[in-house]
């Protein structure tokens, strides 16, 4: 067969279509249609659709399941935010206690000689990734916990605030408990 000479004639291209056509499966045929402007062949798009739509449902479902768990792995393996004792400044450790018994209590720790900007970066970023914080005494774990928010304290004898992080917990207890570590 020469190429250059089917071609060139108009009705040598459906007929290598439908010769094609012939060879495969019913659910892979693709139906063709002739295009205004001459002798070439326009393959219908809906026919896919038609013939794989189970296929296509099925991979579109898969697809949205792993990009799901893909961002829920994300978020709940953030590293942690790390709060050493040594970096906190120990006077301006405070329990709240929530307005009901149900809405557990917080905890503010502020750090010692950390600006504003550096703590407010944090803050922001750990809330939006959901990061959990650690309040660690050398290589010990004292409390895991989440974070709620900024904290900030003003020492008595001091110009400058000192800012930090509000952490929250599930008991008034636990956080009184955490507290009680974190104070010298």
């Amino acid at each position: 067969m020469m190429m250059s000479n089917q071609s060139s004639e108009p009705s040598a291209v459906p007929q290598a279509i439908t010769s094609c056509r012939r060879q495969l499966p019913l659910a892979f045929r693709l139906q063709t249609k002739p295009r205004v402007g001459g002798g070439s062949v326009f393959l219908d798009g809906n026919t896919l659709m038609k013939t794989h739509a189970p296929l296509f449902t099925l991979a579109f479902g898969l697809l949205l399941s792993e990009v799901r768990t893909g961002i829920a792995q994300d978020l709940s393996s953030s590293a942690p935010i790390i709060i050493s004792l040594s970096e906190i400044e120990h006077s301006g450790v405070s329990v709240m206690p929530g307005a009901r018994d149900i809405d557990g209590a917080k905890l503010g720790l502020p750090y010692q000689g950390v600006k504003k900007t550096d703590v407010d970066a944090l803050v922001k970023d750990g809330l939006l990734l959901r990061r959990p914080v650690w309040i660690m005494d050398g290589t010990k774990i004292i409390a895991k916990c989440n974070l709620v928010g900024e904290y900030g304290f003003q020492p008595q004898h001091e110009p400058e605030a000192k800012y930090g992080l509000l952490l929250g917990f599930a008991s008034v207890g636990e956080a009184q408990q955490v507290g009680a570590r974190c104070q010298p």
